[in-house]
Formats: structure tokens, sequence, C-alpha cells
């Protein structure tokens, strides 16, 4: 699996750790006691590890731009035969379209060579695994008509997606600089990644909210883990979905490990739960969380959007796991006692855990090649409006 390697950003990382570092060397030069000389190396080592993992995103969109911008002036990038209908493209199949998958490519750096071969052979497959990990696909060797509508995406369309996350990273929080751990989801990438000390610990697909129940994109505070929860469902869910199957089958309610407590609806723990067997509390004015779930086939999907707004992790077990290590009563046997318990038990963190849900939908990665994702909820568009409007404003142009 493709991994972002980190979600978090700055405007301009190598103004502000030139900045942090010249205070840094000031303050140096004031202090003499070796406890705050200790305490000060041990924060910019953390610093400069989490700089390795997270940060320099703004300027590898600018590297990227700057790569977009010279295929745009070669104008090499040309538009790609959609037939119709539509048949999907395998291995050992030979058409034009496949000569044009080849350097589009060649083009983006997936492939070293354009053979202009119209036949899919072996080395275009490699290519195609390249672009499909690259890009959080689903990795196989079929090409589907959303694959060439994707590659066949404009080269100015690819230099504006890139100009909008490098916007992006202006509002992201430079806390990220000193926080020992973190989880940060990207939303678009379907990405969860768990960092500690400098160092990813854990990375796991997830699936989010439908385009009609979002996600919300904030940062906050993961202060519980509740293992096997019961799942207390919303009201809207109970008018809108529930309501109606009560009434059409009376034993729908038992069927499905769910009663009525105090007027609500709320499913028993288990291995069916809608929660599956662990989630993670963090207070938010949108009362989502992040959660198991028994539906992991929904993870095999290019596109994730299938819950009501929370974030499902695929390794949620794995996630509490590595989230309780410095914990010594929490031990793997422990931990799996919990989850199939018939109650629920909640465990307080004592340090909570920050979490950062973002929403980038171009990305660098460690290998220096640049991800395009899904634009899901069509934010590149709202941004984009607004970044126009303050050009306009800026020029004095009405």
């Amino acid at each position: 699996m493709k991994t972002l390697y980190s979600l978090s950003l700055i405007l301009s990382l190598s103004f502000f750790i030139s900045s942090f570092n010249g205070i840094e060397k000031e303050n140096l030069n004031n202090r003499s006691s070796k406890s705050n000389l200790d305490t000060l190396s041990t924060k910019s080592t953390l610093e400069e590890e989490n700089n390795t993992v997270l940060f320099n995103q703004y300027n590898k969109l600018q590297n990227a731009l700057k790569k977009y911008k010279k295929i745009a002036a070669e104008d090499s990038w040309k538009p790609m035969t959609l037939a119709t209908p539509y048949k999907d493209i395998r291995p050992d199949e030979k058409s034009i379209t496949v000569a044009e998958i080849r350097n589009r490519l060649f083009i983006m750096g997936d492939l070293k060579n354009d053979s202009k071969s119209d036949f899919y052979d072996q080395e275009l497959m490699d290519g195609v695994m390249k672009y499909k990990l690259r890009n959080g696909l689903k990795p196989n060797y079929i090409i589907t008509e959303d694959h060439i509508k994707d590659l066949n995406e404009s080269i100015e369309e690819k230099i504006r997606r890139i100009n909008i996350n490098m916007e992006r990273c202006k509002s992201i929080s430079q806390k990220l600089l000193t926080n020992k751990e973190y989880i940060m989801v990207n939303v678009p990438s379907y990405e969860l990644v768990y960092v500690k000390n400098g160092k990813i610990e854990l990375e796991s697909k997830v699936f989010v909210g439908a385009p009609l129940t979002k996600t919300t994109i904030f940062d906050g505070n993961i202060d519980k883990v509740v293992f096997s929860p019961y799942w207390t469902v919303p009201q809207s869910i109970v008018d809108n979905e529930l309501k109606s199957k009560i009434a059409a089958d009376k034993n729908y309610l038992a069927d499905h490990n769910m009663e009525i407590i105090n007027g609500q609806v709320r499913q028993k723990p288990g291995p069916d739960n809608s929660l599956g067997l662990v989630k993670f509390i963090f207070p938010n004015p949108d009362d989502i969380y992040m959660h198991d779930t028994p539906a992991k086939t929904l993870f095999d999907f290019d596109k994730r959007t299938f819950s009501h707004g929370c974030v499902n992790v695929s390794k949620a077990k794995e996630l509490a796991i590595a989230m309780l290590q410095d914990y010594p009563e929490w031990t793997a046997e422990k931990i799996d006692k919990a989850m199939e318990g018939t109650e629920e038990t909640t465990f307080k963190l004592p340090n909570k855990v920050p979490i950062y849900i973002t929403y980038f939908t171009t990305w660098v990665n460690d290998s220096g090649e640049i991800c395009f994702y899904q634009d899901v909820y069509d934010r590149d568009g709202d941004l984009n409006k607004i970044t126009i409007s303050k050009e306009i404003l800026a020029s004095n142009k009405f």
C-alpha cells in the first residue's frame, strides 16, 4: 500500500525552521542550566524527526509544480482516446488506447521508456501498477473507464490541483513540530497514519463519510479507547432507515442484536456491531469518531465513502495495540479479552493523542512521487473559488 508517510504541513517550512533555529541559538547563548540544554536538545531532535516524517510538503509540491509546468510547456500531454462503449483493458490486449496509456505513464514517470507499442505487455503492467499504488488505487492490472478519465485529466487541471494543495499547506497547525505522537487521516486518500516520536508506527486504510454525510475536517484529541462498544444509533438513522425496517419485520431488532433503552435504539457489543470491536473517542461538535467495522470488504474499493461521517479503520485492533503500548497493564491478551467482551470497557488515556483530519488531493510521497487523489467532497472547487477571489481583490480587478 502506497503511504502518505505524513499528512501535515506548514506554509513555508524552510523559513519557519530557519527562524526557529535562529531563536533557539539565541536562547542557547543565554542558558547555563544543563537540564535546560538537555530539554532543548530532546525537543530539537523531536522536531527534526517530525520534520523528516511530516514536513517539507510545500516545497515538494512546489518542485512537482515545476515538473508539470515543464510538461505543459513541452505540449506533450495530448488528449487520450476513450472508446464508446468502453471496455476494460487487460494485459495482452492491443489497442491505440494502450499506446496512449503508455505515453502518459512515461510522461508522468511511471515508465522509464516509451516503446510506443499498442500491446499491453509486462513493461506496461509494471507501469500501471506503479501508477495505481502511487495514487492509492486498487492494485491490479485492469484499466477501467475511471482510470482513463483520471489519466485524461488535462495538464492544466493537474497544475491547478497542485496549486490548490500548496494553498492548503498554509492552514496546517504548527503544533505538529512538537507533537510526540498523533494520528492523521487524509480523507481523499482514505488513509490513516499514526506517528510517535517522529516515526511512523502504523498505517491503515480507512473509509469515510458519504458526500451527503461528509467527514468533518478538523483537529482534535483522542481521550478514550472503548472496547466492545455499544452503538447508540443516531436518531436521524432511526428515522430515515430503521423505522421502516422495524415496521416491516418485528424481529429486526433481535436479529441485529439491538435493543431499545430509554427510548433510544442501541446495538449491543459483538462481532457484528456496526462499530466493530473498538472505537476511539475525540470530543467534537459533530460527534464523529474512529472505529473498527465488520464490513472489511469495503476497504477493497478505490472510492471509500460509505459512512455517516465517522472514520472506519481497517487496522483498528493494531492501532489500539500501538496506542496503548506505553501502558503495561494493556497487554495484547487484555486487549483481545476486552474486544471480545459483552459489555463496554473504556480506557481514559492519561495522555491525549492529537488527531488531524485533513483534506489533500495531491501529496508528494517519501519517494518524491506526486500522488493525485479523488476530490471526493468537491473541496478543490470551493478552495479554487476562494483563491481566485483573493487574487482579484489583491489586484483591484473588480
